[in-house]
């Protein structure tokens, strides 16, 4: 069975002499794909290939990512000189010196300790290994990831399965069901007119047509055989296959209607609320589908 389940974790870490990184990803059920990520802002300008990526091996599903680094790698301490600023001080000092007749000189450490002047600035490091690291730890979780949704997915699969079984144990009752309708409805038919003396062959036959037609399940039977048939196939199937599972789902649950509201036995309504009930334990397990 080809099931990929739409919950999932995965994690990868790379550790290097400077640095480590740490990428995490978590999937839960979403109609379409949606990818959300938490990371360095250093790191954002790579946001598309790590979506690129994921997208590899996740089809459907709501992918939380997040990418944690350690070390000193992404940002390192510069200082700055502000010449401009440091140029007007200077200015300044010599006007004031010559309109006060001023003695001392202006030393460097006097400029040191003008505010502003000079800065110690945090600035983004150019590592090309980094990134290099960052998009292998996202392969890795990515590929553990998908190997925890296929292995949920067998799980489900086994429980699908399980339901549609049963479902095929239910058609397989009422199809000998069926047929019995019929013939105590002409037994029935039969006492009430045997009671008041007037049993017209003609409008006897008639009667009993109409009650076979209007009871008739075979064609919905068969349908629902089908459907299940076609479920079958498309469990095994290496695709996308959650829209169609909830397709195929709701024609079931169709057939399955007609059938209660044709059958007209207590047998068979017990049967279709088993099989009702097998169809949503069924949905219950696809929206988790990929």
């Amino acid at each position: 069975m080809m099931v990929v389940s739409m919950t999932g974790y995965g994690k990868s870490i790379v550790r290097t002499d400077t640095y480590r990184i740490i990428v995490e990803m978590k999937s839960v059920n979403q109609r379409f794909l949606e990818t959300s990520m938490r990371m360095p802002r250093r790191m954002a300008a790579y946001e598309d290939k790590i979506k690129k990526i994921i997208q590899e091996t996740v089809k459907r599903g709501r992918v939380e990512v997040t990418v944690t680094i350690e070390g000193d790698v992404l940002q390192e301490s510069r200082v700055v000189v502000h010449q401009d600023l440091i140029e007007q001080y200077i200015q300044t000092a010599q006007q004031l010196k010559k309109e006060f007749s001023l003695q001392d000189d202006l030393q460097v450490k006097d400029i040191l300790l003008i505010p502003n002047v000079i800065e110690q600035v945090e600035v983004e490091k150019e590592e090309p290994q980094l990134v290099q690291d960052l998009l292998k730890a996202v392969k890795e979780a990515s590929c553990k990831l998908h190997e925890m949704r296929q292995q949920e997915g067998e799980r489900l699969s086994i429980d699908i399965v399980n339901h549609l079984r049963k479902m095929e144990e239910s058609i397989s009752i009422v199809k000998k069901q069926a047929p019995k309708v019929i013939e105590r409805y002409k037994e029935r038919l039969q006492s009430k007119l045997a009671e008041i003396n007037d049993i017209d062959e003609k409008r006897f036959i008639t009667e009993i047509a109409i009650m076979a037609d209007r009871s008739d399940i075979n064609e919905e039977l068969i349908r629902l055989e089908s459907h299940i048939q076609q479920f079958y196939e498309t469990l095994k199937s290496g695709e996308s296959i959650g829209r169609k599972m909830e397709f195929i789902l709701q024609e079931l649950h169709r057939e399955v209607n007609t059938i209660g509201s044709k059958g007209n036995d207590i047998l068979i309504a017990n049967y279709v609320v088993e099989m009702k009930n097998n169809i949503e334990k069924i949905r219950e397990q696809v929206q988790n589908v990929e």
